[in-house]
């Protein structure tokens, strides 16, 4: 959250940013795992430069059909506006701690509740809200990025190594997982519960509300 937004919407310009950053490190090719909005990511920087990827794990794609991406789109990742009472704070706080609870954060009825333990530390969703302030005017930027990628092209030419983690901590895997197993039915497929949990503990925030 300390960087610049970049200040786009197209997903292309992550993955040539990402890939630049990769070059400028010496890394030539490397295997790549996507976690939820990063799963996009990782298979456009392999559907991008598909030589410089070993092999790709995906824990939960983005795979929605027109009317819920429209929806996603429209009600995912709002933005965020400063309010002089300070509202914008509990606002946010509140988007991150109900993404916990229901998929999406913002239909709050019974048929969407995820119905798996939570973690509602105040410690933890504290700087959790504090990451996505950092980048209060530019966090959804990457998020409809994602949502406006086409997944399924990219997934149907890659001819790579496939893996797809299911975790049902990771709302993308529980809401799309079966999908992407019928779309790659050649993919390795493997049950990585409690895997992104903890990595996140390990780094001790949450990158994003996905």
């Amino acid at each position: 959250g300390e960087s610049e937004p970049l200040g786009s919407e197209v997903m292309n310009d992550f993955v040539n940013m990402l890939w630049a950053a990769c070059s400028a490190i010496g890394v030539k090719c490397t295997s790549l795992h996507g976690i939820g909005i990063g799963a996009s990511v990782a298979l456009a920087m392999a559907e991008i430069a598909p030589n410089r990827v070993n092999a790709l794990s995906l824990s939960g794609l983005l795979l929605p059909d027109v009317e819920e991406r429209a929806e996603l789109r429209a009600n995912y990742a709002p933005l965020i506006s400063i309010e002089y009472d300070g509202s914008h704070w509990y606002r946010t706080w509140l988007m991150l701690r109900d993404s916990q609870i229901w998929w999406p954060w913002y239909r709050r009825r019974r048929d969407a509740l995820r119905r798996l333990p939570a973690d509602f530390g105040a410690r933890r969703l504290h700087r959790w809200t504090c990451e996505v302030m950092k980048q209060g005017v530019g966090y959804h930027e990457l998020i409809h990025a994602a949502l406006d990628y086409q997944a399924e092209p990219a997934l149907a030419g890659f001819k790579g190594r496939l893996v797809i983690c299911d975790d049902p901590a990771v709302p993308l895997s529980s809401a799309y997982g079966e999908r992407l197993a019928r779309a790659k039915a050649d993919a390795v497929r493997c049950d990585v519960t409690g895997l992104s949990a903890a990595l996140q503990n390990r780094e001790g925030r949450s990158a994003h509300i996905a």
